[in-house]
């Protein structure tokens, strides 16, 4: 469990247990029986990750101005010290830029979503190089010629949409796992997130190759959606179900809204930034951040912040 620091706000988790890895219940006699899951470590590493929509520096004025806020941002990232961020709607100038230069211990991995490399988003996955290193990565279009950017699924779709996968190494023991960033489109046409999960789900498990993976993103639909449904199993789309599983479920955590329009206020039904992980993972705490920085909002989505237990070789 952990608990405020640096005015993040508390949570204690659900106790679970997972093969090799989080943590165990002190107050447990004896070992948990084959219905309780396998034993997890006490001593376990864990890996702190965060989802952060920066919101473009496009059609922006006042506090939403990038160059007015960017300290914000830096501050409120430095104060939960991510390991793994997953970012969206992040442009190389002067966003990218901007964070490499005043958070030096992370490094990022990405293409943007039109494989210019200037001119477009990037879904980008900044990790701490002095934890882990990129063994691979790659960014892959949402479409039927993932290989192909931009490409994608509708004419009808707002933008060419793309995600980010990356292979890590943990120096420490040589541990590795996979990460995925994305952001679906905003297009409220039937189909097309659906087949956004889809095409997600399949990529996933093509690069992954069965090992553990956590997957952060602005998914532009709620908890509740068709598909994310289709990404934990609870429905299916083209012969396509996932089984991942999502940390704030996993906990019991109350809903509660992740995009809230610059306001400050957002409903419980705008939960539709997501952490997901598969079972090589198991989620330990969960928050969304809701502070202002320096009197700013940062962005006009809350970032979502979880910690998983990781297994130990």
């Amino acid at each position: 469990m952990w608990c405020s620091v640096n005015g993040l706000k508390a949570v204690v988790p659900i106790l679970v247990f997972v093969t090799a890895c989080g943590v165990s219940d002190d107050n447990a006699d004896t070992a948990p029986d084959s219905d309780s899951g396998p034993e997890i470590l006490e001593d376990a590493e864990h890996v702190r990750m965060m989802t952060f929509n920066l919101r473009t520096p496009f059609a922006d004025e006042g506090d939403r101005l990038w160059e007015n806020r960017k300290e914000a941002v830096v501050a409120q990232i430095e104060d939960y010290s991510p390991d793994i961020m997953v970012v969206q709607e992040a442009l190389l100038v002067p966003q990218l830029e901007d964070l490499k230069k005043s958070i030096p211990r992370l490094d990022w991995v990405g293409m943007d979503n039109s494989g210019t490399v200037y001119f477009d988003e990037y879904t980008a996955i900044f990790f701490d190089h002095s934890k882990f290193v990129v063994l691979d990565w790659k960014t892959f279009a949402l479409s039927e010629t993932p290989d192909v950017l931009p490409s994608q699924i509708s004419d009808e779709q707002k933008f060419p949409r793309a995600a980010t996968w990356g292979r890590f190494q943990r120096i420490a023991d040589g541990f590795e796992f996979d990460i995925i960033s994305t952001h679906w489109d905003h297009a409220e046409v039937d189909g097309i997130r659906e087949e956004m999960a889809r095409i997600t789900l399949q990529q996933m498990d093509i690069l992954t190759e069965g090992r553990p993976a956590l997957i952060g993103a602005d998914f532009n639909c709620p908890y509740d959606s068709v598909p994310y449904n289709i990404m934990v199993g609870k429905a299916e789309w083209n012969g396509v179900s996932g089984d991942l599983t999502d940390v704030w479920v996993e906990l019991g955590l109350e809903e509660e809204g992740t995009y809230h329009s610059w306001d400050g206020v957002a409903k419980q039904t705008s939960r539709i930034d997501w952490l997901l992980r598969n079972d090589g993972f198991v989620g330990v705490s969960a928050d969304v951040l809701t502070s202002t920085y320096l009197g700013l909002m940062t962005s006009d989505h809350f970032p979502v912040v979880a910690e998983f237990a990781i297994p130990t070789p």
